[in-house]
């Protein structure tokens, strides 16, 4: 009965996190495949459906420096999607670093991936911004 005007998507980090504490990796191949699954799948159940693909991010946390390659190949999976499948995008990777000039990383996300206030806050900002294109 629910038919979305807008969707948002942030996907990908859990899958970068378990690849490390669980060692189950998920391939950017199957990341790719499963969210253009699921935004094609979103698209023919409601056609109407306006889709923001949120980037995902790591903030520089000392002891997940290790995670940037895999995050810089899931960006690249999510922009390449984007430009298929959504109709807006957040680049919150580039967002956060380009915050970190004026904020230290801890008061945006003090684990590098959960944001905190301020952290929430900057998203939201974006996020409503992006969202003023299609309402």
């Amino acid at each position: 009965a629910v038919k979305p005007d807008i969707m948002t998507l942030l996907v990908g980090i859990n899958d970068i996190w378990r690849s490390f504490s669980a060692e189950t990796y998920t391939s950017p191949e199957t990341i790719e495949k499963n969210l253009r699954e699921i935004l094609m799948k979103t698209k023919q159940d409601f056609p109407d459906v306006k889709i923001i693909l949120l980037e995902p991010f790591l903030l520089p946390i000392p002891f997940r420096v290790y995670w940037r390659g895999r995050v810089a190949e899931l960006i690249d999976v999510t922009r390449r999607v984007a430009v298929e499948l959504a109709d807006g995008y957040i680049p919150l990777d580039g967002l956060f670093a380009k915050e970190q000039l004026v904020t230290p990383w801890k008061e945006l996300a003090d684990d590098g991936i959960h944001p905190v206030e301020k952290g929430q806050k900057m998203i939201a900002k974006y996020l409503v911004e992006e969202l003023k294109r299609f309402i």
